[in-house]
């Protein structure tokens, strides 16, 4: 209540212009954009951790100041927290014994640079992160599938991933921990996964971490982790080139459990007095001493490293290797990881600021971190900063460079890297030059190219006023964005010269794409959302909305052209590979195009839990002569059915989720189970296996 009064009185001291609450101004110390980023070293550990205080100080000053803090909204909140080919091919090389001759992996953006999954396959096991569980499963022959081994996880395993000649997996976890009096971080006092941390009696301060377990597979039916690594932080996303995998963890503020974020109300009449200038700068003032006041160990809490024996060693952060940008990012600390696995050896490379975007080539690593501050003034810009850290060295990651682009990215595939050049595509939301309250923003769409030492070469112009971008790719020379609002866009661009990017071509056609693959040199294959234009007077029928999935012509690229379209499903369906393109399986060598759908049918007249629904993989025979040919789908039904489950939760869901091609077989993966049939006759089941779900 008394939070809901603080913001209710805030929006009649900023929202309007009367002047009933003298002293509603405080004078605020917005950071501004900062177009030419450098990365600045520490001399002392003293140095740095000055540096972070202040930045603490200012930011919440900022969320302290009434007349700023209505329009940040969840501004200064947690953000939540993303291949030209994805088969392995087997020719050239010695066949597997037993195996299929090819298979589909990951599908990772840029070749070479493998991305996590919480699915790997091998060809002739499948591995799969469920239920708390490592579930190794023989899956070829496909009529023989079953499960050899479970291994228990600490933490809530998440993505993994799977070296096969090394037979090694690197499984990524998140972990609760506690730092011991306000110190030191240790996870060995674990918070059970389903107790909502700051409800755990005598925890201390709870965190959350991240867990990186090493096992080997060698023994399918007894694999062993060989090696963990603990560290404070968030995943937010990984890479693994050869034998190195690289993390990017979020570590944000911890601030102190004393400090406040409104005064404490008064007496006077309706609690204005709150509002006073004099309360609200001695409530400043008490917080920032409560902030200098703290150990630097608070601010950057060192990680662990777990032998196979359980003895464990502290990794302490080198103070002189953490860096901070000249401009001004929101609060928090960004660390990547280098775990050299052959070499058995771990690096970090710290920055303060908080990560949003990942996106890897073969030798550099950039993450994006938004100006989260740009709402609060007509002045301020919507601005992302852009690090790149150069990755060539197996055993570390440096940071090389810093820059700043205006707008912000969708995803990962809003950037590219070719030939010496970083190329990002970004919406720009902009404000009005008049007053906030009585104005709307507008929005445009551009992409900016840099060299690697993130200095702009060159841009396009803005296209797609008031739309935004909802799917970007790019394939060596070419760019494509695809916006929406009404109909959907696709722009097609060319990149051939860094320092003359051109927006050269433009189709619309209803709905918008989600997802763009490269399927050749001259042709794409996307996933999105039909939905009908407007009628005369502005009615959509939301009834004919549907899943599609689009190939387009571009060989003549300043013409492109949607020569085959295929509609799923009914308003309600929905696929995983919509906002996940890891769920996109194309597999090259037969042509095949597997994901998952899902799609309610009300039947008011049965009561049954399972009936409303439908839970399975859609298999399609995709050709550029012919488009998109359905060939049948594996149905998850008898599995969720089995395991009648209904305690689902965003780490838990029977719906498949994920699928894997080899040969001539399609597995359907999902967290109960998997399930696999032959393409002749998919609706036919050749094998299925059950998952045991681990009370968490």
């Amino acid at each position: 209540m008394k939070k809901q009064l603080l913001n209710s009185i805030l929006y009649v001291c900023v929202g309007t212009n009367i002047g009933i609450l003298a002293g509603c101004s405080i004078d605020s110390d917005l950071p501004s954009i900062q177009s030419t980023v450098a990365l600045r070293s520490f001399d002392s550990c003293d140095e740095l951790e000055t540096y972070i205080e202040d930045g603490l100080v200012r930011e919440m000053r900022n969320r302290l100041d009434p007349d700023i803090n209505d329009y940040g909204g969840g501004g200064f909140d947690d953000i939540a927290v993303f291949a030209e080919s994805n088969s392995v091919a087997t020719a050239g090389a010695a066949p597997r014994p037993s195996g299929p001759n090819n298979y589909s992996r990951t599908n990772d953006q840029v070749v070479g640079v493998n991305e996590a999954d919480f699915v790997k396959t091998d060809g002739t096991h499948i591995y799969v992160l469920s239920g708390g569980k490592l579930h190794v499963t023989k899956s070829w022959p496909a009529e023989e599938m079953e499960t050899v081994s479970e291994l228990k996880i600490q933490g809530q395993p998440r993505e993994m991933f799977l070296e096969v000649e090394a037979n090694r997996l690197t499984v990524i976890s998140g972990i609760f921990g506690t730092y011991k009096n306000n110190t030191d971080y240790d996870s060995s006092d674990r918070i059970p996964e389903a107790a909502v941390p700051c409800s755990y009696e005598g925890c201390g301060r709870p965190i959350v971490g991240t867990r990186v377990d090493v096992i080997d597979v060698s023994d399918k039916s007894s694999p062993n982790i060989i090696k963990s690594y603990e560290f404070p932080g968030q995943y937010r996303n990984a890479r693994r080139t050869e034998d190195v995998v690289r993390l990017v963890l979020v570590d944000n503020v911890r601030w102190p459990e004393e400090l406040k974020w409104y005064p404490e109300e008064s007496d006077t009449f309706l609690g204005f007095d709150l509002f006073s200038e004099r309360r609200y700068k001695r409530l400043m003032s008490e917080n920032e001493d409560l902030i200098r006041s703290q150990d630097l160990s608070v601010w950057l809490p060192q990680s662990r490293i777990v032998t196979s024996n359980g003895s464990a060693q502290d990794y302490v952060v080198d103070c002189a290797g953490t860096k901070a940008p000249t401009a001004s990012t929101l609060s928090g600390l960004t660390n990547v990881v280098t775990l050299n696995l052959s070499e058995d050896s771990m690096t970090q490379a710290s920055v303060i600021a908080r990560a949003d975007e990942v996106y890897a080539s073969a030798t550099s690593l950039y993450f994006t971190s938004r100006h989260y501050w740009w709402w609060h003034s007509p002045e301020q810009r919507d601005w992302t900063y852009i690090f790149r850290l150069d990755t060539s060295e197996k055993s570390s990651s440096r940071f090389a460079a810093a820059g700043g682009v205006e707008g912000h990215l969708l995803n990962q595939f809003s950037m590219d890297e070719h030939d010496d050049h970083l190329r990002v595509a970004t919406t720009l939301t902009k404000l009005p030059d008049s007053d906030i309250e009585d104005s709307w923003a507008t929005s445009t769409n551009r992409i900016t190219v840099f060299n690697l030492d993130m200095r702009e070469v060159g841009r396009t112009r803005d296209v797609a006023d008031g739309e935004r971008i909802y799917s970007a790719r790019f394939s060596q020379d070419r760019g494509y964005i695809v916006t929406f609002r009404e109909v959907d866009p696709l722009f097609t661009v060319d990149l051939k010269d860094p320092t003359k990017p051109r927006i050269i071509g433009e189709l619309k056609v209803p709905g918008f794409s989600t997802y763009i693959h490269p399927l050749g040199d001259n042709h794409l294959i996307t996933i999105g959302i039909h939905q009908p234009e407007p009628d005369a007077n502005g009615r959509v029928e939301w009834d004919q909305r549907s899943i599609k999935l689009s190939m387009f012509d571009v060989t003549d690229f300043a013409n492109p052209t949607e020569v085959f379209t295929r509609k799923l499903g009914t308003t309600s369906a929905s696929s995983e590979a919509l906002y996940e393109h890891k769920a996109f399986t194309f597999f090259d060598d037969k042509g095949l195009l597997a994901i998952p759908f899902a799609d309610y049918y009300y039947d008011w007249s049965n009561n049954d839990y399972w009936t409303s629904f439908r839970s399975e993989v859609r298999v399609f025979s995709v050709d550029t002569d012919s488009g998109f040919t359905p060939l049948g789908a594996v149905s998850m039904s008898d599995i969720y059915e089995t395991q009648n489950n209904r305690n689902w939760s965003p780490y838990w869901t029977p719906w498949v989720k994920r699928s894997v091609i080899a040969d001539d077989y399609v597995y359907a993966i999902s967290d109960a189970g998997i399930k696999v049939a032959h393409v002749d006759s998919l609706s036919t089941s050749s094998a299925s296996v059950l998952f045991n779900r681990t009370d968490r």
